[in-house]
């Protein structure tokens, strides 16, 4: 009645509830791999195509090759994007300036007389009263 074959063989809620999750691990199991072999999807493809695996794998590699070259450019201060990454002026100056538009008497006149128009008018129009 020990380890993991006695605590199978127990009739308790835990043994119950394991043989549950097997069985239900088991069901999925099978139905992943009736999918499998009836399906025509990129994983069947990935495992039936030795060519089209290797070639899809070859890809991915150098993607991520291309991606680890770009990302250690970022994190060293590279390019546009590294820069606006590593340089808090940046964003601070970007906030700034998305502050000042939103203070600025062109923003505000504008919110004022946005709804006087039809076409700047969002919110459907209010149903009248019954007399």
């Amino acid at each position: 009645g020990e380890g993991l074959a006695g605590r199978l063989l127990r009739d308790t809620p835990d043994s119950k509830r394991l043989w549950s999750r097997l069985d239900h691990s088991v069901e999925q199991l099978d139905s992943l791999t009736t999918r499998l072999a009836t399906g025509r999807g990129a994983l069947v493809r990935l495992v039936d195509d030795e060519t089209y695996g290797r070639r899809v794998l070859e890809n991915l590699d150098v993607t991520l090759q291309e991606l680890r070259e770009m990302m250690t450019k970022v994190n060293a201060g590279q390019g546009s994007l590294g820069k606006l990454v590593n340089d808090p002026s940046l964003y601070d100056d970007a906030r700034g300036l998305v502050g000042d538009v939103r203070e600025s008497w062109m923003v505000s006149l504008y919110r004022g007389f946005a709804g006087l128009w039809p076409f700047g008018h969002t919110s459907p129009p209010e149903a009248p009263t019954a007399p």
